[in-house]
């Protein structure tokens, strides 16, 4: 079963065809019995499927929070920023924002915000 539901969501990663039609066209070539277990593996992936793109989904939504309150205590701190920077920080991920915002509490200055970075 293990080994079927490897073979399976390689087809799936790998294919351009929609997951419905394959399971389709597994289950016409299966025996009656067959079927269910299909059904299951079915089941799983799209449950696991669901449970990567909740995953996806509380990172992107932890990055933008991270990347709001940055913007918003930048720009308390600093007053308007400079395209340049809200590019960069749009661009940044979650441990360059945190490093950021720890630092945008203390600074002194905008250009301290950003001090041995690329």
């Amino acid at each position: 079963m293990a080994a079927l539901l490897t073979v399976l969501r390689y087809i799936v990663d790998v294919s351009d065809t929609p997951e419905q039609e394959i399971l389709t066209v597994l289950e016409r070539g299966m025996l009656p019995n067959a079927r269910e277990a299909l059904m299951t593996i079915a089941e799983r992936l799209r449950t696991e499927g669901r449970e990567q793109g909740r995953k996806e989904g509380r990172k992107e939504g932890r990055e933008e929070n991270q990347r709001d309150m940055l913007l918003k205590l930048l720009e308390r701190r600093f007053g308007a920023l400079p395209e340049p920077v809200m590019e960069r920080i749009r661009g940044a991920g979650i441990k360059q924002l945190d490093r950021w915002f720890d630092r945008g509490i203390t600074a002194r200055s905008l250009r301290a915000v950003f001090a041995d970075e690329p």
